[in-house]
């Protein structure tokens, strides 16, 4: 692997990512990458979201679908 391809690899890969609790979905269809040296932020109002997606990538909660990937790896917590 070259320093371009590092460069171009994304630190963090959510594609089709989905949270549901219950009969309850939460999250659907959040697709996301950052980047090495990327400035990223959620934004939303309450209930949109964005900890539960923090959690996920936190490991707290396993997610329903999608892929996850850090450092371009899969994740598993």
């Amino acid at each position: 692997m070259t320093l371009g391809d590092a460069a171009a690899e994304p630190l963090v890969h959510i594609k089709d990512f989905r949270m549901d609790f219950g009969d309850t979905t939460v999250i659907r269809d959040l697709s996301f990458d950052v980047r090495a040296g990327e400035t990223f932020g959620f934004l939303g109002s309450n209930g949109s979201g964005k900890t539960t997606t923090l959690r996920a990538l936190l490991g707290i909660y396993q997610p329903t679908a999608g892929t996850l990937h850090i450092g371009g790896k899969p994740f598993a917590p």
